[in-house]
């Protein structure tokens, strides 16, 4: 059975999370932080390190900031599409005011920035940013949220359409020094919010695809697809429904 160890981040003392996380979840168990520092990432870190043998029997952790408004079903719903789909790193819908977030009539989205308010992480996610020492790269967090994606060269970084959330999402205040640092150690190529591919609809979805077209697309496409907002100075690359309907075998 799919089942998250789902971490709830305390924020300006909210309780909101009590009126729809479910304590007794066959789908997930919840711990509670108190202390949740101005860089979430060290926070994040911290938790990964103190927990990391109860870690070990659950499929994947998901950390929720105490003041997103959601359901039990949604969450249900995201835990069981996050394992289903192989997904690395990973966040809902959100339904605030920033457009690239907001739901976008699909099932998912492949893109290079997760939001960080309602996220989750595959162990292989985990493994990763412990090797490349990530999360506690600065003091600040400045650029950590870009940098993750990127070291997992995008790989199964994901909006997941079909579920959406209520929060209004901001960025924060960035430390210059720490961004430029983040910037050149992770060969990052732009800070503009990149949509690379989407799965419109559950059906459509041929997850070995997926995972196995990526880098060869990658290669392949360097113009903006029509949903890449406008061109950009970062790869693009044409969407599966396409692939699919033009025949993807030329690809394998």
């Amino acid at each position: 059975m799919t089942k998250s160890l789902v971490f709830i981040l305390n924020k300006d003392n909210s309780d909101n999370y009590l009126s729809w996380i479910n304590l007794k979840s066959k789908k997930y168990s919840v711990i509670y932080i108190e202390e949740v520092l101005d860089n979430k990432w060290r926070t994040v870190y911290d938790i990964l390190l103190n927990y990391k043998y109860k870690l070990f029997f659950y499929d994947f952790p998901c950390f929720i900031n105490s003041d997103v408004v959601s359901s039990h079903d949604d969450l249900c719903d995201f835990i069981e599409i996050f394992k289903s789909e192989n997904i690395n790193f990973a966040s809902p819908a959100i339904n605030g005011s920033e457009n690239f977030f907001s739901f976008k009539n699909s099932y998912l989205r492949n893109v290079n920035y997760i939001p960080n308010v309602f996220f989750a992480f595959s162990k292989y996610a985990i493994s990763i940013f412990r090797r490349n020492k990530v999360l506690n790269f600065n003091d600040s967090g400045s650029g950590i949220d870009w940098a993750m994606p990127a070291i997992l060269n995008n790989d199964k970084v994901c909006i997941i359409d079909s579920i959406s959330i209520k929060y209004n999402f901001e960025q924060q205040e960035k430390n210059i020094k720490d961004f430029v640092s983040i910037y050149n150690r992770f060969k990052l190529e732009s800070f503009y919010y990149t949509e690379f591919s989407r799965i419109e609809r559950k059906e459509e979805i041929d997850v070995e695809s997926f995972a196995n077209n990526f880098e060869k697309l990658n290669n392949i496409f360097k113009r903006p697809t029509r949903r890449a907002n406008g061109c950009l100075p970062s790869k693009s690359f044409i969407s599966q429904r396409l692939i699919n309907a033009t025949g993807a075998q030329w690809l394998k």
